[in-house]
């Protein structure tokens, strides 16, 4: 059974925690795993299987993200393919920010129709000021960390099931 890859792009540690969740998961169920750097260049021959994660920034997957999906949209079509976004303004943030985060995952995984896109709450280091809250719509004293570790857990159990 060829490893599944997990490519990670992390700026502030969550979105390296929830892959470290997959991975976990995956490794728990069977399924050698390997977890590199988004930016290592990994041959994806050697994988059954890839997982690409990282945070939203900017309502948008970070543009490094983006670049490696596409730069490897050939090695990507006979595989099994997720695409994770880690962000906290899509489950905390107004309506039209979570559909701007959507939009923008969709362009990113039209190459690739066959792909999983999943968002997964992220963890803010501090409370946002009150003109970037009211921006966003965060409401005052919502909590600073929406990282899931069982809702993380169970997607990666359905997932890896769905490419074996």
């Amino acid at each position: 059974m060829k490893p599944i890859l997990i490519a990670v792009l992390s700026t502030a540690g969550s979105t390296k925690e929830i892959a470290g969740i997959v991975a976990d998961t995956f490794e728990k169920a069977g399924q050698p795993v390997e977890m590199t750097d988004l930016a290592s260049g990994k041959n994806l021959d050697d994988y059954g299987g890839v997982v690409v994660a990282a945070p939203i920034h900017g309502m948008r997957w970070m543009p490094e993200a983006a670049d490696y999906v596409s730069a490897q949209r050939t090695g990507l079509r006979t595989k099994a393919v997720a695409l994770l976004a880690v962000s906290y303004l899509y489950f905390e943030g107004r309506s039209r920010w979570k559909a701007s985060i959507t939009k923008a995952m969709e362009l990113v995984r039209a190459p690739l129709p066959h792909a999983s896109v999943q968002v997964f709450g992220g963890r803010l280091p501090k409370a946002l000021p009150a003109p970037a809250r009211w921006l966003f719509g965060v409401k005052a004293n919502r909590p600073l960390d929406l990282v899931d570790a069982a809702a993380v857990s169970a997607w990666a159990k359905e997932w890896v099931n769905t490419c074996r």
